[in-house]
């Protein structure tokens, strides 16, 4: 199994949310995960004014990529312009939106392009369209094989949410995780350390 790792926010060598973040993972072949807000433009932020980067230029890095993108939506004003961006810059084979589980409903009645939509699974998650689920146990534990079997049979792609992203956690936390995950055939694993996972898959006997 080749395990797709996600860089948590960009931030690889860069700060958060960054171009040079961006340019680093492209460089590195990493997937990613963006932060997304909306004010007149659609801006690369966790939180609300913070930032004047734009996902345009974002897109402009981005755009001959071959990895996953992943661009978390933090609120609802943003869904459409930055559909009509991923358009302009072809990226929807190699992206998709989320927000929380909550929101999956209102964002597919939303959307109505040929955009995916990822599903925030925080709890043992329901069967829906989506092909992209981005996991958590912040809710409940609800990680085990037939779960994961479950939601492969059903061709989802499983990313799992590395601890580190959710709450404090060591060294040895966050690789003993990291080996939960591999051993449960997640997809994907996204990180704040994507330097270090990927050298424990090179180096792991898992």
């Amino acid at each position: 199994m080749t395990l797709e790792i996600f860089v948590h926010r960009a931030m690889l060598n860069a700060n958060e949310n960054s171009l040079d973040g961006i340019l680093n993972c492209v460089k590195n072949d990493f997937s990613l995960e963006l932060d997304l807000r909306y004010n007149e433009h659609v801006y690369l932020t966790h939180d609300k004014n913070s930032s004047n980067i734009l996902f345009e230029d974002a897109c402009k890095i981005l755009q001959n990529s071959k990895f996953l993108i992943s661009l978390h939506i933090k609120e609802f004003s943003a869904i459409l312009p930055t559909i009509k961006i991923i358009k302009e810059f072809s990226l929807q084979t190699n992206s998709f939106l989320f927000m929380t589980d909550l929101d999956y409903k209102n964002i597919k009645n939303i959307v109505t392009d040929n955009v995916e939509i990822g599903y925030y699974a925080s709890n043992l998650p329901l069967i829906t369209n989506s092909k992209f689920y981005w996991c958590d146990e912040t809710q409940s534990k609800w990680y085990d094989k037939k779960n994961l079997e479950d939601l492969h049979a059903h061709n989802i792609f499983c990313i799992a949410m590395s601890p580190e992203l959710t709450k404090k956690a060591n060294k040895d936390e966050i690789q003993s995780e990291w080996e939960r995950f591999i051993n449960l055939d997640f997809d994907g694993i996204c990180t704040n350390f994507p330097l270090e996972l990927k050298d424990f898959v090179e180096n792991s006997s898992i």
